[in-house]
């Protein structure tokens, strides 16, 4: 029945009215199901036979006269052309001997734009990149122009790239040179059998997951991505393809995209990596997936590699990618390559995301994309779709999932779905059969074209439908709800990305808070809710309010059985330093301080949110310490001292989005805990 119920499309072919057992369950659910329930019968022009009579039929759904045939050509208009059909659910990356294929302009707008590719040319150009990286020429300080110096030998992070890549090789692609070789390093290592490779929301990662795969099959490597599908068939292609490997004495690499989204497999994968030595994994996640569930940490990495900030040249490159496309603005396009190199460093931070948000803002490709999105945008019903899909885009949730699709959407969802409506997602790569689909231009249609109320009103329909759903990471309908609770993920929603108005991004997610608790009044008793709230909070200065939200957190908590209270800690920890920070009046600054290690030293477990606290402690001290009295500077050093073992031990085990927080904490005991013995662990996890 639930399998009816949250099905997207309920399909009947011939006369399945006669049997009475069908019968009876439409009538139990007919209210919702008769907007996705169609019958197929025969067309009347060819047969006679109708034992029914159509106004049967049309109370339980729709009825199409056409025939079986003419249904087929129907499903065939709208079916994705070149697609697997699902039985098979290990995608071999296999290279053509030939690089003859010619990547027109119009493919790559429509990667940046969509994040749109064909395998066939995304390859070729990985293997162009290899074959010719070398003649690129570069210009670095005070050395000139240098001609055939190898992109293979890498760049030196002391140099800076100053002129226009000067070559009849012209890269299509962001190389991701830096990373690709750190990811080829690890894996050439024995005792890396798992490599976790993250990055933030439009970095780029699922690129350079194809980019390193191409680079290892032509080095010789057999490399498999796993597609998304049930863990039973998964689970018995896996085990086929250990027993070839075994017995053929071989070894292969398995890439996992967004592998939170497949977790059963990939820790099934990961368990069968440390009993043989014919596989390794690659598991790839945003930064900060994850967080708050312990199913999710139980695959334990060996080394990672983290897609963040362009490089040098990497950013140069896509500065002639965006003049050989003709994408600058009128006023940036007659600038000089230094000047635009400086504005995507300067006002973009040299982030993948923020450059592309930056081009989807120029007025022609805004004007399209309306345009493309002009019958959805028209409509309420199909623009909840839209918003479904971009959220799930945005949030990191799989939306190949059907069932989920349709169960977020509610009853009135994919009923009302026309073809023409299905044609026009699918071009943009947001339909949910697109592997490919670009989370950036998810994000950026979120920002422009839903107001606070729309996105208000859908979210608020998904909490409803979701509140109760069983509390697992397995349960994707649980990813949603905690997404839609959570300040990041909403933040984002919400938010321009370059936004300079943290006010009006506030005033956003507040309402959003408060709306939901008269929506969704169960909502009062999550202790999960009040922590979202204060965070929010938090994020603006708004000390006084956050405290009371966290009150209410631990209030709730309380009344629950064995509530795990460490965020809540972790971040109530945060509020007393950054107490500390804005007062003026040392006594009071210690005192918050003190309180914050408390809360540290009441924690059981060591992990990643107890050291970004760490991590903060250096603005509060660079502000405090010198101002302190002696005894007081003797007791910070000593609290650092007792964490600096633990925090040695950490850098070796555990999970790995969290160089930025090992950076951070070796930054304050450096300077602030008098000769330790302390080796640079940020430059290597992996040497564990």
């Amino acid at each position: 029945m639930d399998d009816l119920q949250y099905s997207a499309l309920v399909v009947f072919m011939g006369y399945s009215l006669a049997d009475m057992p069908i019968e009876r369950i439409l009538l139990a659910k007919t209210e919702s199901m008769r907007k996705k329930t169609i019958f197929v019968v025969a067309d009347p022009k060819n047969s006679d036979d109708d034992p029914i009579g159509d106004n049967k039929f049309e109370g339980y759904g729709k009825l199409l006269k056409i025939g079986m045939e003419s249904f087929v050509n129907k499903i065939q208009e709208c079916w994705p052309q070149d697609t697997n059909l699902g039985f098979n659910y290990l995608e071999q990356i296999i290279i053509s001997n030939s690089l003859d294929v010619n990547i027109r302009d119009n493919d790559l707008k429509l990667f940046f734009e969509q994040g749109k590719f064909e395998d066939g040319w995304l390859r070729n150009e990985v293997l162009q990149y290899l074959k010719n990286g070398h003649q690129i020429r570069k210009s670095f300080s005070g050395k000139g122009f240098t001609l055939g110096d190898k992109i293979t030998e890498g760049i030196k992070d002391k140099y800076s790239l100053k002129s226009p890549i000067q070559s009849d090789y012209v890269p299509k692609l962001i190389p991701r040179k830096e990373e690709i070789d750190e990811a080829k390093r690890e894996l050439a290592r024995d005792s890396v059998g798992i490599l976790g490779v993250f990055g933030e929301l439009g970095s780029g990662k699922t690129i350079f997951l194809r980019q390193l795969a191409v680079t290892l099959v032509e080095s010789g490597k057999s490399v498999y991505f796993v597609r998304y599908g049930d863990f039973i068939s998964q689970k018995e292609e896996i085990d086929t393809l250990l027993k070839q490997l075994k017995d053929g004495n071989e070894k292969a690499t398995i890439f996992i995209d967004s592998y939170l989204n497949q977790l059963k497999i990939s820790q099934y994968i990961a368990k069968k990596v440390k009993e043989v030595r014919c596989v390794k994994l690659i598991l790839a996640t945003r930064a900060v997936d994850g967080h708050g569930d312990e199913g999710c940490k139980s695959i334990s990495e060996d080394s990672s590699v983290e897609i963040g900030q362009l490089s040098d040249l990497d950013l140069g490159i896509f500065v002639q990618i965006i003049s050989y496309l003709g994408l600058w603005s009128r006023d940036l396009s007659g600038k000089s390559f230094k000047r635009q190199k400086g504005y995507l460093q300067r006002n973009c931070n040299a982030q993948m995301l923020l450059i592309l948000l930056d081009i989807f803002n120029s007025e022609h490709i805004y004007n399209k994309l309306v345009r493309s999105l002009n019958n959805v945008l028209n409509d309420k019903k199909i623009k909840k779709i839209l918003f479904v899909i971009c959220f799930l885009h945005v949030a990191n949730i799989t939306s190949k999932d059907i069932a989920l699709f349709s169960y977020l959407l509610g009853d009135d969802g994919l009923g009302n779905l026309k073809s023409q409506h299905i044609k026009q997602l699918r071009a943009l790569n947001l339909w949910i059969d697109d592997d490919s689909g670009s989370s950036i231009l998810a994000l950026f249609i979120l920002h422009h074209m839903f107001s606070y109320d729309e996105i208000t009103g859908y979210a608020f329909e998904i909490l409803k439908r979701v509140r109760n759903t069983e509390k697992s990471y397995h349960n994707l309908k649980y990813q949603a709800y905690l997404k839609l609770l959570n300040y990041r993920t909403m933040s984002r929603v919400f938010g321009k990305e370059k936004d300079g108005d943290k006010d009006k991004k506030f005033t956003f997610l507040r309402n959003y808070y408060d709306d939901a608790k008269r929506e969704v009044p169960i909502l009062i008793e999550n202790p999960q809710f009040w922590l979202q709230y204060a965070i929010c909070h938090i994020s603006i200065g708004k000390f006084k309010e956050a405290q009371d939200y966290l009150d209410q957190a631990y209030g709730k908590a309380s009344q629950k059985d064995s509530y795990n209270v460490d965020y809540i800690d972790n971040q109530q920890a945060r509020l007393y330093i950054y107490q500390g920070i804005e007062t003026e009046y040392k006594e009071d600054a210690f005192s918050f301080f003190k309180k914050a290690v408390a809360l540290l030293g009441g924690r059981i477990k060591e992990d990643e949110y107890k050291y970004s606290i760490i991590e903060s402690f250096w603005n509060f001290l660079e502000k405090h310490f010198l101002h302190f009295e002696k005894n007081k500077q003797e007791v910070i050093q000593k609290v650092l001292a007792d964490h600096h073992e633990k925090f040695c031990n950490f850098c070796g085990q555990g999970p790995w989005y969290k160089q930025k927080i090992i950076r951070g904490c070796e930054k304050v005991f450096e300077k602030y805990l008098p000769n330790p013995e302390k080796p640079n662990l940020s430059k290597n996890l992996s040497s564990k």
